[in-house]
């Protein structure tokens, strides 16, 4: 073999070196990056982000899928982190999180969680919870022990409140009754 080729052989194998090292420091550059959400797609639960220029396909965003399952859908504008563990943005996955100029941390106290959705906010704490919202809906049996304060009005419709086993509802009457001011006796 001569110089000459084995000098073009020696070229050949640095350019296409060369070309492996920046590959490799792209994808690098592509394993971790911030980002901000562009697009939602909640039927796939998937988004599309802009990581700096680099703007990705529809990819998923991680959320609670086991025992316990959580749907947090992301929102546009949302800030993120976007993963892709091999540099290839196809391949990624969105990470929520980050609070901005335009969605501030909503306190600054310790050992609390908050959640707000629209009008709707929840606080936890160790020893109590506190929920303000317009509506508030159950669909349960409830059982409470301890006191109740209700401030306001109660309306009921199709049921009954008992007390000491006693209903008392549009039907229940008094005995003794006397006109006057005779106290009645308990309903019957």
């Amino acid at each position: 073999m001569s110089l000459e080729q084995t000098l073009r052989i020696l070229v050949d194998r640095l350019t296409f070196l060369e070309q492996v090292v920046e590959r490799q420091g792209s994808r690098m550059n592509n394993m971790i990056r911030e980002a901000k959400v562009i697009e939602v797609d909640v039927k796939t639960g998937t988004a599309r982000v802009d990581a700096h220029g680099v703007e990705t396909d529809l990819v998923p965003w991680l959320q609670y899928a086991g025992s316990i399952v959580d749907w947090d859908p992301l929102s546009v504008g949302q800030r993120v982190m976007f993963f892709s563990p091999n540099g290839d943005p196809a391949k990624g996955f969105i990470l929520p999180g980050g609070y901005t100029d335009d969605a501030p941390q909503p306190h600054q106290e310790g050992e609390m969680s908050s959640r707000t959705i629209g009008g709707t906010k929840l606080e936890t704490r160790a020893d109590s919870h506190s929920l303000e919202t317009e509506t508030y809906r159950i669909k349960a049996n409830v059982e409470i022990e301890g006191n109740v304060i209700i401030k306001g009005n109660v309306d009921f419709s199709d049921g009954y409140v008992k007390h000491n086993g006693t209903v008392i509802d549009d039907t229940h009457r008094h005995g003794g009754i006397v006109k006057g001011g005779d106290i009645t006796e308990t309903p019957v």
